[in-house]
């Protein structure tokens, strides 16, 4: 998750909604398309913080990804 171009398979531009803090790392929602996304992201220095509001790039690769559905 970033606010630049990311190269890996699957890329979405995303707007942030919320942020949940849980130590090592942040869960985000994010608005995408009109759905609701939650994003789980480590906390590490090269991953500034994002903030309600936040225009993102949310992506993984293919081999990575996991999707729940409600």
């Amino acid at each position: 998750m970033g606010t630049g171009s990311l190269d890996l398979d699957n890329v979405l531009s995303a707007t942030v909604e919320d942020t949940v803090f849980r130590g090592p790392s942040t869960r985000y929602d994010v608005r995408w398309n009109g759905r609701r996304l939650s994003v789980e992201a480590q906390n590490v220095s090269r991953n500034p913080p994002h903030s309600r509001g936040d225009d993102v790039v949310v992506g993984w690769n293919a081999d990575t990804g996991i999707i729940y559905r409600e």
